[in-house]
Formats: structure tokens, C-alpha cells, sequence
């Protein structure tokens, strides 16, 4: 599970990036922008991230970690934290069924942190219930 921030340099125009490489119709995100999402592939995601959010001016990488978590959930557990999350911040969700939130103050983050982090510790309790 992660939460990845955005760092769009100023070479971009109008200070944004598409979420999808070279797609002009694609979500556009903003250093406002944070994403979550689940992987059983942190690495390779983090990796594909960093091409597809890359400066093509400078070469600037524009996402970066904020938090993860190592879980060994399985895809169906870390979707429903994540639907939980989605749940939890409708004001701050964007992207349609994208993981895309926009922080409106700093807080935001922090709380979505929060809120991640006791929905792992509740699924991890969860797990050793007989």
C-alpha cells in the first residue's frame, strides 16, 4: 500500500502533468495531488511511476513517496482499504475511479495517512482472530 506525492517542476506547462504519459485527455495532476493505491509490486510500480511522471524538459522525476506499507494482504483486502479511503474523503477524491485526491490543506494528507494506517492495523488484527 503507498500513497505517492507529486513535485511538477516548473518546466511543465501550466504547472500540471497528465496521469497517463503523452495523453492529453488523460487526469491531470498537480503538486495538490496525492495518489494511493495498492501493488504487490511496490518496486516495479514505484519504477513505472518514475518514467511516467518524469520532466520531459528537464528530467526531473515529479513523483515521490510520501508513505508505505508492507502488507500481505491479498488484491481483494488492500481494494477495500482503498474503498474504504474513498469512502472516508469524497470531498478530497478525484479522478474517477482513479485513486487521485487533492489536498485543499496540509492536514489532508496527514489524515488520509492516518486513516490508511489504522485500516492495515485493523485488517492485520483481523487476520489473527480465530
Amino acid at each position: 500500500m503507498y500513497i505517492f506525492e507529486f513535485d511538477i517542476c516548473q518546466c511543465q506547462e501550466n504547472g500540471y502533468m497528465h496521469s497517463k504519459k503523452g495523453k492529453k485527455n488523460s487526469f491531470k495532476v498537480t503538486n495538490d495531488h496525492i495518489k494511493i493505491g495498492e501493488t504487490s509490486d511496490y518496486e516495479g510500480r514505484l519504477k513505472g511511476y518514475n518514467t511516467t511522471y518524469k520532466c520531459s524538459f528537464c528530467r526531473k522525476i515529479n513523483v515521490k513517496e510520501y508513505k508505505s506499507w508492507e502488507v500481505d494482504f491479498d488484491k481483494k483486502t488492500r481494494e477495500d482499504i482503498e474503498t474504504e479511503i474513498k469512502k472516508e474523503f469524497p470531498h478530497l477524491h478525484e479522478g474517477g475511479k482513479l485513486e487521485y485526491y487533492r489536498m485543499t490543506k496540509g492536514s489532508d494528507k496527514e489524515k488520509i495517512k492516518s486513516k490508511m494506517q489504522e485500516l492495515i492495523d485493523q485488517k492485520n488484527s483481523n487476520k489473527f482472530k480465530d
